[in-house]
């Protein structure tokens, strides 16, 4: 399968999600109606993004002489977004506590 096959496949399956988050959205006890174009614009949006983050993780693990992504170049990605940044860092810590539990 070609890349952009990929692409495509992977921008439907993003299409369906965001199209089904959209169905069950309301805000206050208000349902949002999203039209198609909306949806067709936040796939793309998240589509493009996603590109950026993989390019830019690729390149945080190269820059760190590794062949292998890790949590830290993640973290890394996201820097500029103190929300999210700290929801990563909580999953990460949850993650790890977990695996020690196991062990």
């Amino acid at each position: 399968m070609d890349e952009k096959a990929d692409g495509d496949g992977l921008k439907q399956v993003i299409n369906y999600t965001i199209g089904k988050f959209c169905e069950d959205f309301d805000f206050n006890n208000d349902k949002i109606v999203f039209s198609k174009h909306a949806v067709a614009l936040i796939t793309e949006f998240v589509y493009q993004q996603s590109q950026i983050f993989a390019s830019d993780i690729e390149d945080f693990a190269h820059h760190g002489k590794r062949k292998r992504v890790n949590s830290d170049d993640i973290l890394l990605c996201a820097r500029r977004s103190p929300t999210l940044l700290e929801l990563l860092k909580n999953l990460k810590a949850s993650l790890e506590s977990k695996k020690t539990e196991k062990q």
